[in-house]
C-alpha cells in the first residue's frame, strides 16, 4: 500500500496551515472506526509521512477501532477540530452531507480497479472537494475499500430469507431503503458496535466490506456471507476545513 504523492501533497498543506508557527512538537490524532484494516494502514503511512517532513514538529498518533468514538461522533470532531483527520464508509457522512449518499448507490462501478479510477479522476475529486466543506470538514482521499456483502446468522438462499432480519448498515439512508425493499429491517449503527451485537443475536446480519468480516474474525460467529451484485463500500478520509484544529501546543 501506498500513500500517494496527490494525498500527502494536499494534506500536509492543510495541516501546517491550522495554526501559526510553533515552538513545541503537537499532536494530531487520526482515527478509524476500523481495525486491522487498510484504511488504518493509510492513516500509519501518514503518520509517517507528517512526522518525517514536519521534521518532528508534528507527531501523530493513530486511533483505529473506534477509540475515540463513533463514525459520527468523529465526523464531528473533525469538523468542530479536535480531531485531526478521520476515515470512514461513506455512509457515516450522510447525517451532516446528504450528497456523500451517491457512493453508496450499487452499480456505480463495476470492478474495484474501475471505482478507484473513477475516484480519483480530476472531475470526480473536484466534486468532493467541495462535499462538506460547509460543515466543517473536507475530502482528504477517497478509497474503493472493498467489495460489500452481508454476513448473516442463518444462510440467505433467497431473497424471502431476508424478510424480517435485523442488519446492520453503515449509517447511509440510501442503503437502509435498499435493505427495506429487500424485507429486511435495517439498522443504521456504527462499526465499533456491530460484532458484539452479532455476537449476542441482538442483530441477524451484518452489512460492511468484506476485508471487514476477515479483519474482525467474524468467521468465528457465521460462515454465512452473502456478496452485493454491484455494490462496494468507498471510504472517505477528512479534515477540518477552516483550520481550527485545536491540538495542544498550538
Amino acid at each position: 500500500m501506498k500513500l500517494t504523492r496527490r494525498s500527502f501533497a494536499a494534506a500536509l498543506p492543510m495541516l501546517a496551515a491550522a495554526r501559526p508557527a510553533f515552538a513545541q512538537p503537537v499532536t494530531m490524532q487520526l482515527t478509524t472506526t476500523a481495525s486491522n484494516d487498510y484504511d488504518v494502514e493509510w492513516l500509519e503511512l501518514l503518520k509517517k509521512k507528517v512526522e518525517a517532513d514536519s521534521k518532528g514538529k508534528i507527531r501523530a498518533n493513530v486511533y483505529p477501532g473506534s477509540q475515540l468514538g463513533s463514525g459520527p461522533t468523529t465526523v464531528e470532531g473533525v469538523a468542530l477540530g479536535t480531531i485531526e483527520v478521520a476515515m470512514n464508509a461513506s455512509g457515516t457522512y450522510e447525517g451532516v452531507e446528504p450528497r456523500a449518499a451517491i457512493l453508496s448507490v450499487p452499480g456505480l462501478f463495476d470492478t474495484m480497479a474501475q471505482g478507484q479510477k473513477l475516484l480519483t479522476s480530476p472531475e470526480v475529486r473536484a466534486r468532493l472537494d467541495k462535499l462538506g466543506r460547509d460543515k466543517g470538514f473536507q475530502v482528504l482521499t477517497v478509497m474503493a475499500q472493498s467489495p460489500a456483502a452481508i454476513v448473516t446468522r442463518r444462510p440467505l438462499k433467497t431473497l424471502a430469507d431476508m424478510k424480517g432480519m435485523k442488519i446492520r448498515v453503515p449509517g447511509s439512508a440510501l442503503l437502509i431503503e435498499q435493505l427495506k425493499q429487500m424485507g429486511a429491517a435495517p439498522i443504521a449503527m456504527s462499526l465499533g458496535e456491530v460484532l458484539p451485537a452479532f455476537q449476542n443475536g441482538t442483530i441477524d446480519g451484518v452489512y460492511a466490506g468484506t476485508t471487514i468480516f476477515t479483519a474482525l474474525k467474524y468467521y468465528d460467529i457465521s460462515k454465512n456471507m452473502t456478496l452485493l451484485p454491484r455494490s462496494f463500500l468507498v471510504m472517505l478520509g477528512i479534515i477540518n476545513s477552516d483550520g481550527s484544529c485545536r491540538v495542544p501546543g498550538w
